[in-house]
């Protein structure tokens, strides 16, 4: 697999995941996996990552986002099957990432889609877009937050919350870089997540990366965990607050 696929997809800037065979490059199947995944598509992509374990059984990335997936259905049983393959046959990294999501979910059950709000505990890992309610509004209880209220207003500053630890935050950014030059009446701020209790707290935020957007009056138009997976899609993102 090219070191561009990588640089663009999963792979954090200075950690090896898990390097697969080199007739595993370009695999379509798993970027569209991935794709719907980071959608929030997640009872299609996690059909997606079923049909690939069938495939390749032993592959750590899919049976890692076959357990978010199922994670982020509220199919916690499910989840915790894959979480536990990928802490017991994972490399250091995956280990850790797998562990945390079986401590994240504790003890809890999986529930039936639409029958309630689900879980308050976040997804495991790097990986994090924010689940959503079964109407596609935010729920309630979560603790990732999506937030979208445009009304006219445009934006006038961009929050990214960021972390050192935080493989997704240092692939996306180059991304949110080169993006920057284009909006210069924006303003772009980066939060430590580590070291910015207040302000995770004023914001809501509870995984990196997360993005929030701020009207000229300081109030929130958009707030989701999880990052763009490209320039053109990040400044497509932005334009429709501008």
């Amino acid at each position: 697999m090219s070191r561009e696929f990588w640089s663009k997809t999963l792979a954090p800037a200075a950690t090896v995941l898990i390097m697969f065979s080199p007739a595993w490059a370009g695999n379509s199947s798993y970027e569209k996996a991935v794709a719907d995944y980071t959608a929030g598509k997640y009872g299609q992509a996690a059909g997606e990552f079923e049909s690939l374990k069938a495939s390749y059984p032993s592959n750590l990335l899919i049976r890692y986002y076959l357990a978010l997936s199922r994670q982020a259905l509220g199919q916690f049983d499910k989840a915790r099957s894959e979480y536990q393959w990928v802490a017991t046959n994972g490399d250091a990294r995956l280990k850790a990432m797998a562990q945390q999501g079986l401590s994240r979910m504790g003890t809890s059950k999986s529930y039936v889609a639409g029958s309630g709000a689900r879980s308050s505990t976040p997804m495991a890992g790097d990986y994090i877009p924010p689940f959503a309610s079964s109407s596609g509004s935010a729920s309630a209880n979560s603790t990732s937050t999506q937030t979208n209220t445009h009304n006219g207003a445009k934006v006038s500053k961009i929050l990214k919350f960021t972390a050192p630890w935080c493989g997704v935050c240092q692939n996306f950014a180059p991304v949110y870089e080169s993006v920057k030059p284009q909006f210069r009446d924006v303003s772009f701020e980066d939060v430590d997540f580590d070291s910015s209790p207040d302000m995770k707290a004023k914001y809501n935020v509870v995984n990196v990366p997360h993005l929030v957007f701020l009207d000229s009056a300081g109030k929130i138009l958009y707030s989701r965990a999880g990052a763009p997976r490209s320039a053109e899609s990040f400044s497509r993102l932005i334009k429709s607050y501008h």
